[in-house]
């Protein structure tokens, strides 16, 4: 239970936890109505500026939502991508409480020879080795958050159907294979949608995204997958572990 009053210095960092604490225990889902400034300052016996400085640390941290004219109200919570892991983008998304939905926009298979080269010597296809090419838009409790590009080598998942990749790409392929995909290789980069793809997630094409190039691998170290996604960056949040053993994240300083 928050105490009633603030009772010693510091008072901000004080109700910012106090009110994290009321989110926790009035049970305060998404969408909630959160208490006002004034509200906030009769309850606890603070001024506006304090009242306001916590409401605004607490819409940074992505706690809270301010609607112009309405009011305060408990924020969405946001998507993870965990960069130290290999989760599907299903059970991510049911882990943030959001209902998972695919629909496969196109579904190809083309000669690897016409690959571009970058791709072609990621995958490392055998000779006369048709390439799996699909599209995908991933869905959040129906609204669209990622939009994937992906080749997948057909050798190693044969017979594969357009309807297959409405589900889990992981479970699929570790079910077909009986392999465990191991790792994979990815780049991250902060990007503008084009047109075609703001269209295709929703968004204005000033809003910024997160742009993910990988290439995946199958236990036995074997290449399966070249993929380029985009992902939105009002909806996602990127997340890595980094110690002075081991290092998840690399940047580079590309020249501009």
């Amino acid at each position: 239970m928050p105490p009633d009053k603030i009772v010693r210095q510091p008072v901000y960092q004080q109700l910012n936890t106090i009110l994290k604490a009321i989110i926790a225990e009035e049970g305060l889902v998404s969408g909630d109505r959160f208490l006002s400034e004034r509200e906030i300052c009769s309850r606890y016996d603070v001024s506006r500026a304090t009242a306001n400085k916590a409401i605004c640390s607490l819409v940074t941290e992505g706690v809270l939502v301010y609607k112009k004219g309405v009011g305060t109200f408990i924020a969405d919570k946001p998507l993870q991508y965990d960069l130290s892991q290999l989760i599907s983008f299903s059970a991510k998304a049911e882990e943030a409480g959001k209902a998972p939905s695919t629909k496969v926009l196109v579904f190809d298979a083309v000669a690897a020879d016409s690959l571009p080269p970058a791709i072609r010597a990621s995958l490392k296809p055998e000779e006369g080795e048709p390439i799996y090419y699909f599209e995908r838009l991933r869905y959040a409790d129906s609204v669209p958050v990622i939009y994937e590009k992906r080749y997948l080598r057909s050798n190693l998942i044969p017979s594969l159907e357009a309807a297959q990749l409405r589900q889990s790409l992981y479970t699929l392929i570790e079910r077909k294979t009986h392999l465990k995909i191991k790792s994979a290789d990815q780049t991250i980069s902060a990007v503008t949608p084009g047109a075609k793809e703001a269209g295709l997630l929703g968004i204005p094409s000033s809003t910024a995204c997160f742009c993910i190039k990988s290439t995946g691998f199958l236990e036995n170290k074997q290449p399966l997958w070249y993929e380029t996604t985009l992902y939105r960056g009002d909806i996602y949040v990127f997340s890595g572990k980094i110690s002075n053993d081991t290092a998840f994240l690399k940047g580079v300083i590309h020249d501009t």
